[in-house]
């Protein structure tokens, strides 16, 4: 199952998602996918609606960040030389799979892609993952500062895009291995694709939780795709898209103003 906000920002709905990209208006059953709805038993009870008797949401409506508001946005990557896992907190909100980049000059562009864990509520007294969904964080570069980029630190306002999807953590289509195709618009582009790791990521969410509490809405970067983990470099005005398949497609501008 897939569902999405969609709408001006302020004004987001939530919609379920079909096969064939049709958006049905679940402003009925839920107000918002937010830390109310993903504490909550939300997944069986959206499985129960019946998705004919929806109302239609327009399929151009502005797709926005998939989670309202998370709790804290999470890194990982690496591990410590004693192999515990590396972790830290991004700054910032995350924004919609169309929105523009706007940057000041000069700068150097780079950016990530991958997929991140939305975390939901607790079973057996651990976290569990309340859903999974495409990211792209957009990092500048300002006379050898970065501004944004990944990184095991405190980092300055983020430029991360989460969605436009977010699926259901039984969903069957995630047992396929995941694709990703990043690039520019008539550039060159990089494709990786690799499994899930359910497992892996249900070991890493315990793992974090111990050192800092997770709730629900927190979102976790668990893994960066895009050209074997490393940045991809782009350029002013370069229209980035994002092939996230399932997980639906990102279109970002990045402009220099």
């Amino acid at each position: 199952m897939r569902i999405m906000r969609a709408g001006h920002p302020g004004y987001e709905k939530p919609a379920w998602v079909g096969h064939d990209e049709s958006r049905r208006d679940l402003c009925i059953r839920i107000t918002d996918i937010d830390v109310a709805v993903l504490a909550g038993p939300w997944w069986t009870e959206l499985g129960l609606v019946d998705r004919d008797g929806l109302p239609a949401m327009d399929r151009a409506a502005r797709p926005a960040p998939c989670v309202a508001q998370p709790g804290a946005i999470i890194l990982t990557g690496g591990r410590s030389a004693g192999g515990a896992s590396l972790f830290g907190l991004k700054a910032g909100r995350p924004v919609g799979a169309q929105d523009d980049v706007l940057l000041a000059p000069p700068v150097e562009i780079t950016g990530r892609a991958g997929l991140a864990a939305v975390v939901g509520g607790r079973s057996g007294g651990r976290p569990t993952v309340g859903g999974y969904c495409l990211y792209f964080d957009v990092a500048s570069r300002a006379g050898g500062r970065d501004e944004s980029a990944i990184a095991l630190r405190s980092s300055r306002p983020t430029y991360l895009s989460l969605g436009p999807y977010l699926i259901s953590p039984e969903d069957p289509m995630l047992s396929q291995d995941i694709a990703l195709d990043v690039g520019t618009e008539g550039g060159v582009r990089s494709r990786v694709s690799r499994a899930l790791g359910k497992k892996q990521i249900a070991s890493l969410l315990t793992e974090i939780d111990t050192l800092l509490p997770v709730e629900p809405g927190y979102v976790i970067l668990i893994d960066a795709l895009s050209d074997g983990g490393d940045s991809i470099r782009f350029g002013s005005n370069d229209v980035i898209t994002v092939n996230g398949g399932i997980f639906g497609d990102q279109r970002r501008r990045c402009m220099v103003v």
